[in-house]
């Protein structure tokens, strides 16, 4: 007889079997499959928010697999920091390794570090600032064709964009034409997300259905594109200044240089993740601003101090801080991370609760971030909270927006100034209003996408415009 699912507390440690708290959904006696495995295989968001309506640690049980979801940023904070060798990548990173290969947000154990010290040199402090014109220049000339009669999804705009900039910064790669296919390779292989979560997940990626197939044959294509582009880059030899070349510099403890797969996987971790981010967080940066039109004119007079009629550079940053309180605010409200997921390889003791080996653990940055105790009027888009004049009390893991921990991509601190620099050279000229009856709503896959992109009108700020009421 298959197993019931039961929505559980977790028991405090040492403490008797597990307290059932109440069947969900209503169905008196749901049982596996049931009403709730649908839900999880249909909305993950919906899943999780009812987990995290029985408090800071629950657990669901569907079969053998528990599902624990941690909700306090203390236990937050030893899940992605304090207790790493006590969690494993869980299925979401498996199911992401045939994309991203063993390396960056997938690797495990020991090399971790060794993808740290490949990479940190070329995306050190100061020289992503240095970057800063570079990346004013690719958003000057994407936005060169805009103009008051355009309506365009920002959501795709932005995706080109944030993908351009990091290619040819990072690595002189031209992929502004998508070479290889990266968007439907890197579109399909999100959406196998939902299958990870499901129990049967893992068997699903081996059933030979067509989507499994093209999802296949779309990583296939673009590997082999970017393997042709690094045997391409060796055979110059031109020495250029860029991430690429210091892959291809970078030696291992035994003085072995990385091999064209192992560079491949680097290169994927950081050109992936790292433009897929940038453009779903400023898609709802655009989204949020169209809304709050308060929050627009503080913007905008601030980047008309700052910068006048000129693109910003390295040394404005600093001086853009309402421009990154808008970013910050815009990710709390909606994290491009907004799930993280860890496999507990041993028992841990989480808030006063066990959790056992093998339990599938997540933390979810979209309802932390929504937590009245850590925010005032949580549902509401305010900048203000991340005035650097107020004292910030909230816990460390009560903002999270691009995953935390020791596996926090180490590219944070390029998608920072990518999305700061975009949103000040586009909204210095250009004004986004959503467009009228454009549906709104929420895709979680392994980002927080729009699920319906993102339809705005163009308006120049020099020309008449009419804006949502005030929100105040």
């Amino acid at each position: 007889m298959p197993a019931p699912i039961r929505l559980l507390h977790s028991t405090p440690a040492g403490g008797p079997a597990l307290v059932v708290t109440g069947p969900l959904p209503p169905s008196p006696s749901p049982r596996y499959p049931g009403e709730l495995l649908a839900l999880l295989a249909r909305d993950h968001l919906a899943f999780f928010a009812r987990l995290e309506a029985c408090g800071d640690v629950a657990q669901l049980r569907l079969g053998a697999q528990r599902f624990v979801l941690f909700g306090h940023p203390g236990d937050l904070q030893r899940l992605l920091v304090t207790k790493p060798r006590t969690f494993a990548r869980g299925r979401g990173f498996e199911r992401a390794t045939p994309l991203l290969g063993d390396a960056g947000l997938t690797a495990d154990g020991a090399r971790r570090p060794l993808h740290r010290r490949r990479v940190r040199p070329a995306i050190q402090r100061d020289r992503v600032a240095a970057y800063a014109a570079a990346m004013a220049g690719h958003a000057e000339r994407a936005t060169a064709t805009w103009g008051d009669d355009t309506t365009l999804d920002v959501h795709e705009a932005m995706t080109r964009l944030t993908r351009a900039i990091i290619g040819k910064i990072l690595f002189d790669l031209d992929v502004g034409d998508d070479p290889g296919g990266m968007e439907e390779t890197i579109d399909l292989s999100l959406r196998t997300y939902r299958r990870a979560l499901l129990p049967l997940g893992t068997l699903l990626e081996r059933v030979p259905l067509p989507s499994v197939r093209c999802v296949q044959c779309a990583r296939r294509r673009f590997a082999r594109w970017l393997t042709d582009a690094i045997r391409a880059r060796r055979t110059l030899g031109d020495g250029r200044d860029d991430l690429l070349t210091t892959l291809l510099r970078a030696r291992d403890a035994d003085g072995r240089a990385l091999s064209d797969a192992e560079l491949r996987d680097e290169i994927l971790a950081l050109l992936v993740a790292g433009h897929e981010t940038a453009a779903v967080a400023l898609t709802w940066t655009w989204y949020l601003l169209s809304q709050y039109p308060n929050v627009e004119e503080r913007l905008h007079a601030e980047l008309d101090a700052v910068l006048g009629d000129r693109l910003p550079e390295a040394r404005d940053l600093p001086r853009l801080t309402y421009t990154r309180m808008v970013i910050a605010e815009a990710m709390r409200l909606y994290p491009p991370v907004w799930i993280v997921e860890r496999r507990a390889v041993r028992d841990v003791e989480a808030h006063g609760y066990r959790v056992p080996a093998g339990s599938l653990v997540y933390a979810s940055p979209y309802f932390v971030h929504r937590d009245p105790r850590w925010y005032e009027r949580p549902d509401r888009f305010d900048p203000e909270r991340w005035h650097p004049d107020r004292a910030d009390a909230r816990p460390r893991f009560a903002y999270f927006p691009l995953g935390g921990g020791t596996r926090a991509g180490i590219g944070e601190q390029f998608a920072w100034t990518v999305q700061i620099v975009v949103l000040a050279t586009i909204a210095r000229r250009w004004r986004l209003r959503l467009a009228r009856n454009h549906p709104v709503a929420l895709e979680p896959l392994a980002t927080l996408r729009p699920k319906n992109g993102m339809r705005v009108d163009v308006l120049s700020r020099t020309s008449g415009t009419s804006s949502p009421s005030d929100r105040g």
